[in-house]
């Protein structure tokens, strides 16, 4: 995989997040996000994340 294709970073992230592995997931997307910082999907997704993963973290 090419580091420098964020499409390919944010799939991953997307496939840490529905396994609900969210620190690996949110890792994918702020590195997705470094390569292209306006891409909405993946800032969508890192939000939906964090949502989750801070929910569970304080529940």
């Amino acid at each position: 995989m090419s580091p420098s294709n964020s499409d390919a970073l944010t799939a991953l992230g997307y496939i840490y997040h529905v396994k609900e592995v969210f620190e690996e997931a949110i890792m994918y997307y702020h590195e997705a996000l470094g390569i292209c910082p306006y891409d909405p999907i993946t800032h969508d997704l890192l939000s939906s994340c964090l949502h989750y993963y801070g929910n569970l973290k304080y529940d």
